[in-house]
């Protein structure tokens, strides 16, 4: 009861965390129902402790997916692309939204990197195959931890979009633990046979290339512009150095949960307009309540990453002249404009 209690703590946590942890408690109660039954009514009970603990915010999330969610486009190639980011790197291959769009001729411009990965993955998983046969405890629970939840995601965002690489970080120490164990079975099958067969060698050619395109993966991340992180600290720096007249200057972020990094590296705040999918929707309709937001503004910085369209540049260009553009291209690059407001075509200039 008491290790119940406490996972009901920690479970209760992890949700107010993030949300996706709710993919992993079901992960466990799969594998307490297939491997652990006597267990399972104290699973249940301590998850619904959880879960009734987390319902004040739950509500909220259920309001808010109810608004629509992310987008679901691309969905089919995100399960791969999650597994395959996750074991080999986001850089061997660039799937960003400039990639996805032509997807078969990106992925056959790099078919040695997808071949030498396909190829690893496939031996590796040959060489872990038989203990998983034995059903090992410990390899069961990571495998379930490694694919449940992915999978138990990717089937709700076929009705609201939830799926995201990023959000299966969690799983990833246990996909290196099957790795892991898949490389020692490779020394392990040598030292049964107490000679080198071609299983054994096919493992350790899988293991030179699994090393190879990590090695290759690591180099594109620090030296290829197209990868990396973001360049938000050199973004902000560029803005609080040329922001004057802050008092009539304010900043659009496109799309609104930019304004994070913003915050956080800033050292002289302008005020903030942020465009959400909400207000995106209405500016079709209303296409002044952008500029009503910005009456009176003389400089105006436009922030863009991940943006929904050019419908808010082109309603800037209507009212304000674009005096200058920096862009900021490591990862999916972060478009940074300034905006000095129009004088009236009636405004006549007097000696």
């Amino acid at each position: 009861m008491k290790y119940y209690a406490a996972y009901a703590v920690l479970c209760t946590v992890c949700l107010y965390a993030h949300f996706f942890t709710v993919f992993y408690l079901a992960a466990h109660g799969l594998y307490v129902l297939l491997f652990w039954r006597k267990q399972l009514l104290y699973l249940l009970s301590a998850a619904g402790a959880a879960l009734l603990a987390f319902t004040p915010w739950l509500i909220e999330m259920l309001r808010a997916a109810s608004a629509g969610g992310q987008s679901r486009r691309y969905l089919f190639l995100k399960l791969p692309q999650a597994y395959f980011s996750l074991m080999f790197g986001d850089s061997l291959i660039p799937l960003d939204e400039q990639a996805v769009q032509r997807a078969g001729q990106v992925l056959l411009a790099h078919w040695p990197i997808l071949a030498g990965a396909l190829f690893a993955a496939a031996v590796l998983a040959a060489h872990l195959w038989p203990r998983l046969r034995r059903r090992e405890a410990p390899l069961l629970f990571a495998l379930n931890l490694g694919v449940t939840p992915a999978i138990f995601a990717f089937l709700v965002s076929f009705r609201i979009m939830v799926f995201d690489e990023r959000h299966l970080l969690s799983s990833s120490p246990f996909l290196y633990l099957l790795a892991a164990t898949a490389a020692l079975g490779v020394a392990q099958t040598e030292a049964c046979l107490k000679r080198r067969s071609w299983k054994t060698g096919a493992g350790y050619l899988a293991l030179a290339a699994y090393g190879a395109l990590i090695l290759l993966s690591l180099y594109k991340y620090y030296f290829d512009p197209r990868f990396g992180k973001k360049q938000w600290r050199e973004a902000v720096a560029y803005m609080d150095s040329r922001s004057t007249g802050r008092e009539t200057a304010m900043v659009v972020f496109e799309p609104d949960y930019l304004h994070f990094c913003y915050d956080y590296y800033t050292k002289a705040p302008l005020e903030q307009l942020r465009v959400t999918p909400g207000l995106m929707a209405q500016l079709e309709t209303n296409p002044r309540l952008l500029l009503d937001g910005l009456h009176g503004r003389q400089t105006v910085w436009l922030v863009r990453s991940h943006f929904y369209g050019e419908r808010v540049l082109q309603l800037l260009q209507h009212e304000f002249d674009e005096v200058e553009r920096r862009f900021f291209p490591k990862a999916k690059g972060i478009d940074v404009r300034r905006f000095k407001r129009r004088a009236p075509p009636d405004a006549v200039r007097r000696p």
